[in-house]
C-alpha cells in the first residue's frame, strides 16, 4: 500500500506534469499567434503595394483605413483561435477525468465488493497512465504495491516476499490470489502478461490481469498482440460508448483449441454489469478443446519408453508410467499431445548461469510445452516450474553377483578362523591337562591316551574315562565343551554343504569406493552427473558407458559397478537381466543415496502446474501410481522369464533331472569331507613311516637300545 508521502511525491508528480503541459501548450499559442501577425503584415503590404500602384497619392487615404480594418480582423482571429485551443485543451482534460473516473469506478466495484475482492491488488502503471494511476488508486485503498511498469519488469523479486495486507490470506501455495491492475499501452502489456508469471514475486499465487490501455484500443487490435492471445486471466476494458465499458478477455484454449478474444460482458457507471450472473473469470482450464502440446523426453523405462521418432518426428511412445499418467490427465481436461527427443540428445544441465541443455533447456526456452519424468532439484526451479513428485527415486548401483566359494571349504567354514584356533588350543591343553590331574592323584594313564581321550570327546567318539574322583570336574567341563562345540559344528555344516556360500558383496558406497571396483554412468548429462560433480573422490573415478544394456554387461562380466536410478535398475534387470526361474542375474545393493522426487517439468508460470498436480494428486491418493510401476516392472519380467525359459528348451529338454539332482548331495558337496579324509589318511601314512623308520635305527644300534627301552616304557605306562 502506498503511504501518504509516496502519494504526496505523486500527486507533486503529477502536477508538475500538467504546469508543463499547460506551458508549453502557451509557447505553441504564442508562436502561432507570431506566425499569423507575421503572414498578415505580408499580405497586408502586398495588398497595399497591390493598391497603391495605379493611383498611390489619390488612394492614400483608403490604404491607410484598410491597414487599420485589417489589423483589427487579425485581432480578431487570433484571440479567436486562442479561445478555441484553450477550449480544445479544456474538454480534453475534461474527457481524461471522465475517463479516469469511470475507469476507477469500475476497479472499486470490482476490488471492493467484485470477484476480485480478496486479491492483493497491485498497481502498474506505464509513462503518461499517472492520472488514470492517481484517480485508480484513490478508490482502491487496499493496494498491496504501485509500480513503474517499466521499472517493475526489470526490477528482481525480493528475497522475501512483501508482507500482506491486515486481514489477508498467508503466502502459501494455493491459498490467495493477486491482481494486477495494468494501465499501459498494449505492446507493454504484451512484454508484461508473459514476463510477470515467471517472476517469482507472489510465488504460489493465483494471477489475475486487469488490462486498461485507452480509448482508442479495440478488439482487433487485442488480436494482433500474440503474447496476450496466450494468455490467461485476464480482463481487457474496451470503450463501447462514451459511458460504458466492453469487458474483453483472451481464452488460449477456446476455439477449437487455439487462442481468441471473446467478450465477458458489458459495464456501465451506476447500472454494473449488463450480465450480472456471468462470472468475468471463467476456469478456461476445464476444457481444453482438443489442443495439442508438445512434450520432449528420452528413454527411461518404467517412466518413459519409445521404440522410434526423434527430435523431428513423435516419437512412437510404449506402455509406460508417465504415458499412463499424462494420459489420464489428457482425458480430464480433453487435450492431446505429441513426445520428442531434445536436439542434444540430452537431459540437460546447467551451461551458464540460468542457462540449461536438454531436456530441460527445451522446457525453460519454450520450445516444449511440458516434458516428462525429470528429478527435481532446486537449481533447476529457478528456470522451470516442477509438477509435485509422484514418486522418490533414489541412487544406488548393480555389480556382478556373489560368486560361490570352493565347496571344498565347506568343512571348515562352519567356524570362524578364531574359533578353529582356540579348538586347537584347548585341544592341545586339554590332554597334557587330564594326564597332569591323573598323575597328581596317583592314577596311571599315559600321556597319548590322555590326549587322544579328550580328542575322542570332541569328535563325538565314546571312551571309558578314569574313575578318580579328583578329575571328575574336569571331565564334565570338558564334556559339556564338546557338546555344544560338536552341535554347533554340526548344525552349521549342514547349511553349508546343502547351500552353497558366497564371496562377500558391495552393499553401499563407501564400500564402493574402499573396493577395487570401477563405476560408471550413462553420459546422458543427467541429475547423477550433476552429483558427482561435486564429489572429487567419486568423480576422478567416474567412467561412462554407451547404453543402458551395455553397462549392465559390463558389470556383469568385470569388477564394474553401475550407478542408476533405482527404479530404472530395477525395471533395466527385469527386462534383460532376468533367467527362467525369476531370479537376477547382477546383485543390486542396499544403499540408497541422493533421494529426489520425480515430477514433469513444465515452463515457468504455465498454468498446465495446477492441472497435472490435481491430477495426480487423485492418482498417488488411489494408489495407482504405485500400482502401474510395480505392474510394468512384473510385466517385463514375466515376459522375459518366458524369453529364457523358450531358449532353456531348445538346448536341452526339461528340467526334471536337474531338479532331482539339486535334492541329492553329490561328491561337489562333500568334496570337503573326501579331502580332510585323504589328507588325514596321508598324514597317518606319513606318520606311520616314521614311526617305522625311526624304530629301526634305535634298534640297529646297541647304545641306544636303553633309549627304546625308556620309549616303550612311556608309552606303555
Amino acid at each position: 500500500m502506498m503511504t501518504d508521502e509516496e502519494r504526496r511525491k505523486l500527486d507533486q508528480k503529477v502536477f508538475e506534469m500538467e504546469r508543463t503541459k499547460l506551458e508549453n501548450l502557451e509557447l505553441r499559442q504564442k508562436g502561432d499567434r507570431d506566425k499569423m501577425e507575421h503572414h498578415s503584415c505580408v499580405n497586408l503590404l502586398a495588398f497595399v503595394i497591390w493598391i497603391s500602384m495605379p493611383n498611390m497619392l489619390e488612394s492614400f487615404t483608403a490604404t491607410v483605413n484598410a491597414v487599420e480594418r485589417v489589423a483589427e480582423w487579425q485581432k480578431v482571429i487570433v484571440v479567436e483561435s486562442a479561445r478555441k485551443t484553450r477550449q480544445v485543451g479544456m474538454e480534453a482534460a475534461t474527457r481524461r477525468e471522465e475517463e479516469a473516473k469511470m475507469v476507477a469506478s469500475f476497479f472499486s466495484s470490482l476490488f471492493v465488493d467484485g470477484s476480485l475482492s480478496s486479491c492483493l491488488p497491485v498497481l502498474l502503471a506505464a509513462e503518461g497512465y499517472h492520472i488514470l494511476l492517481q484517480s485508480v488508486s484513490h478508490v482502491i485503498i487496499t493496494t498491496h504495491l504501485s509500480y513503474h511498469l517499466e521499472s517493475f519488469l526489470l526490477t528482481s523479486p525480493p528475497l522475501r516476499s512483501p508482507a500482506p495486507p491486515p486481514g489477508r490470506s498467508p503466502y502459501s501455495s494455493g491459498t490467495y490470489c493477486v491482481a494486477y491492475c495494468l494501465l499501459a499501452p498494449l505492446p507493454i502489456v504484451g512484454i508484461a502478461v508473459e514476463d510477470i508469471p515467471r517472476a517469482d514475486w507472489f510465488p504460489g499465487a493465483t494471477r489475475f490481469f486487469v488490462i486498461y490501455s485507452g480509448q482508442g484500443v479495440s478488439e482487433r487490435e487485442l488480436r494482433q498482440v500474440p503474447a496476450l492471445l496466450n494468455a490467461y486471466n485476464t480482463l481487457y476494458l474496451v470503450h463501447a460508448a462514451p459511458s460504458a465499458l466492453d469487458l474483453h478477455a483472451t481464452c488460449p484454449f477456446c476455439h477449437g483449441g487455439k487462442a481468441t478474444v471473446v467478450q465477458r460482458n458489458t459495464w456501465q457507471p451506476g447500472k454494473g454489469l449488463h450480465l450480472s450472473s456471468e462470472t468475468l473469470f471463467p476456469d478456461v482450464f476445464q476444457d481444453l478443446n482438443g489442443r495439442r502440446f508438445r512434450a520432449v523426453t528420452l528413454s527411461f523405462p518404467p517412466f518413459s519408453h519409445y521404440v522410434s521418432g526423434s527430435h523431428k518426428e513423435p516419437l512412437d511412445m510404449q506402455d509406460c508410467l508417465d504415458k499412463r499418467i499424462v494420459d489420464a490427465i489428457s482425458e480430464t481436461y480433453n487435450f492431446s499431445y505429441q513426445v520428442f527427443e531434445p536436439a542434444d540428445g540430452k537431459w540437460g544441465y546447467e551451461v551458464s548461469p540460468g542457462n540449461f541443455t536438454g531436456v530441460l533447456g527445451e522446457v525453460q526456452h519454450r520450445l516444449a510445452d511440458f516434458s516428462l519424468d525429470l528429478s527435481i532439484v532446486a537449481e533447476r526451479e529457478v528456470v522451470i516450474d516442477f509438477s509435485i513428485g509422484y514418486l522418490l527415486e533414489p541412487l544406488t548401483f548393480v555389480t556382478s553377483k556373489p560368486r560361490p566359494l570352493p565347496q571344498w571349504q565347506a568343512v571348515v567354514r562352519p567356524f570362524g578362523g578364531w574359533v578353529w584356533i582356540s579348538l586347537g588350543v584347548a585341544l592341545l591343553l586339554s590332554g597334557p591337562l587330564l594326564w597332569l590331574l591323573l598323575r597328581l592323584s596317583f592314577s596311571h594313564l599315559s600321556m597319548p591316551d590322555a590326549v587322544f581321550l579328550t580328542f575322542a570327546a570332541l569328535v563325538c567318539q565314546s571312551r571309558p574315562w578314569p574313575s578318580s574322583p579328583h578329575v571328575r570336574v574336569f571331565i564334565a567341563t570338558w564334556l559339556l565343551f564338546c557338546l555344544v562345540a560338536t552341535v554347533s559344528f554340526v548344525g552349521n555344516l549342514t547349511a553349508f554343504l546343502t547351500v552353497p556360500a558366497y564371496s562377500t558383496t558391495l552393499e553401499t558406497l563407501e564400500d564402493l569406493v574402499r573396493s577395487d571396483f570401477t563405476w560408471g554412468i550413462n553420459d546422458f548429462g543427467a541429475a547423477d552427473y550433476q552429483l558427482f560433480k561435486t564429489s572429487e573422490e567419486i568423480f576422478k573415478g567416474l567412467t561412462f558407458c554407451p547404453s543402458l544394456v551395455a553397462c549392465i554387461q559390463k558389470a556383469l562380466d568385470e569388477n564394474f559397478a553401475f550407478i542408476s536410478f533405482s527404479t530404472y535398475l530395477r525395471d533395466a534387470v527385469a527386462m534383460h537381466f532376468v533367467d527362467r526361474n525369476g531370479d537376477t542375474q547382477v546383485h543390486m545393493a542396499r544403499d540408497r543415496f541422493f533421494p529426489a522426487d520425480t515430477g514433469f517439468a513444465l515452463q515457468k508460470g504455465s498454468p498446465l502446474k495446477r492441472l497435472f498436480d490435481r491430477v495426480l494428486r487423485r492418482l498417488l491418493e488411489a494408489g495407482l501410481v504405485d500400482k502401474w510401476l510395480n505392474d510394468l516392472i512384473q510385466q517385463h519380467t514375466l515376459a522375459t522369464r518366458r524369453k529364457a525359459a523358450a531358449a532353456a528348451r531348445k538346448g536341452r529338454s526339461g528340467g526334471a533331472e536337474a531338479l532331482q539332482e539339486g535334492l541329492t548331495l553329490t561328491t561337489y558337496h562333500l568334496q570337503g569331507v573326501f579331502l580332510v579324509c585323504g589328507a588325514g589318511l596321508l598324514f597317518s601314512t606319513l606318520t606311520f613311516v616314521c614311526e617305522l623308520m625311526v624304530y629301526s635305527v634305535l634298534e640297529s644300534r646297541p647304545c641306544c637300545a636303553n633309549n627304546l627301552k625308556w620309549l616303550t616304557c612311556f608309552g606303555e605306562s
